[in-house]
């Protein structure tokens, strides 16, 4: 249970601060 939690927060943070910088981006260009 500890190992599928520690892999998926990483992944889960990831596409969380990758959606973020393209909202982010998108903005910014727009």
């Amino acid at each position: 249970m500890h190992e599928a939690f520690t892999l998926t927060t990483p992944a889960l943070l990831f596409s969380a601060v990758s959606l973020i910088l393209l909202a982010y981006t998108n903005r910014f260009i727009a």
